[in-house]
């Protein structure tokens, strides 16, 4: 018997909460055999299948129709080759459990995102990336995929250069439901982060050399002031981040800055002319400091606040230029 919910009541949404959906039945398999059935069942029907993973996309690309499936029993590290630093996964592993799971085998993903809320399967599938200019998205670290195709076949691939590595590689889900993702790792690395706020002309004319010199350049523009908080990463000596700064961390990031901020937004939400002055305060509140610890430690920030965003691609050479113009207003 497949493990399933079946009712017009439970009502899904994503992780921000923008996007909602009633589907006929929600899927709960636990072995690729189970999703098999699942699929060959919805073609022979004729319904439609949507694997929602974590549902954090903002758009409604995981909005499931008529029924939906979660890869939530299929999580897990599945096997590691340490000579060829290449570890397998359940699809359904969530990033913020794969990580300290690598770690524990002295293993680390190259790069990792500002959130770690995505699931494996869907943070690949949807092209999710990290900062830095050395780095490509997360699914770029992928060297096999194990999926269910739309015929209710496994189907097996190792990456080379082929169309079908590139259409995998951002797949959002077209080809199947990814069951299983072999993962090209590095030795585990520590990140020393360091938060600085600096006048925009300053940060703008140190650009172009911070991101070639730093591993991971971060911008936080606040339209309206003359602030910019500049956040870089670089690797340190192999270190755990102190339980202490990680409960400074939750209070500071997770409470004070992600709820404040949420707060601002609401109050410029219902004013909009308190926009202006709610920019500068929260650019004055920006901390300048350091931190070290784990990579995964450092890279993802607590949320606590849900919110719904968009994010636009500009042409590196086009970024000063973009941000002066933008500055102007």
């Amino acid at each position: 018997m497949l493990p399933i919910i079946r009712s017009s009541n439970v009502t899904w949404s994503n992780w921000s909460g923008n996007v909602h959906a009633k589907p006929d039945i929600f899927h709960y398999p636990s072995t690729i055999q189970e999703v098999q059935q699942i699929v060959d069942s919805c073609r022979i029907r004729r319904k439609t299948l949507k694997v929602i993973g974590a549902g954090h996309s903002f758009s409604a690309v995981a909005k499931p129709d008529d029924e939906a499936l979660s890869l939530y029993e299929m999580r897990g590290l599945l096997s590691v080759d340490l000579p060829a630093m290449e570890a397998t996964f359940w699809a359904g592993t969530y990033l913020y459990e794969a990580a300290p799971l690598l770690a524990s085998v002295g293993m680390a993903f190259e790069n990792m995102g500002d959130i770690q809320q995505q699931t494996i399967a869907g943070a690949i599938s949807t092209g999710t990336h990290g900062t830095g200019i050395r780095f490509a998205s997360l699914s770029d670290q992928v060297v096999a995929w194990t999926w269910v195709d739309g015929n209710g076949q496994v189907r097996h691939h190792r990456r080379r250069d082929d169309d079908l590595s590139k259409a995998l590689s951002v797949s959002l889900g077209l080809l199947g439901v990814l069951v299983k993702v072999t993962i090209r790792t590095v030795p585990l690395y520590s990140l020393t982060v360091k938060n600085e706020r600096k006048p925009f002309q300053q940060a703008k004319e140190e650009w172009s050399t911070e991101l070639l010199e730093q591993r991971h350049l971060e911008w936080f523009y606040f339209p309206g002031s003359d602030t910019v908080q500049v956040k870089t990463m670089n690797e340190t000596p192999l270190t755990k981040q102190h339980w202490r700064s990680k409960s400074m961390d939750f209070v500071k990031e997770g409470i004070i800055e992600t709820v404040g901020f949420k707060v601002m937004s609401e109050m410029v939400r219902l004013k909009p002319r308190l926009a202006k002055k709610m920019t500068h305060i929260a650019a004055s509140a920006i901390p300048n400091g350091t931190k070290s610890g784990y990579y995964h430690e450092i890279l993802p920030t607590p949320r606590l606040v849900r919110f719904t965003e968009c994010e636009y691609g500009i042409p590196l050479a086009r970024f000063q230029p973009c941000m002066e113009e933008m500055h102007k207003f």
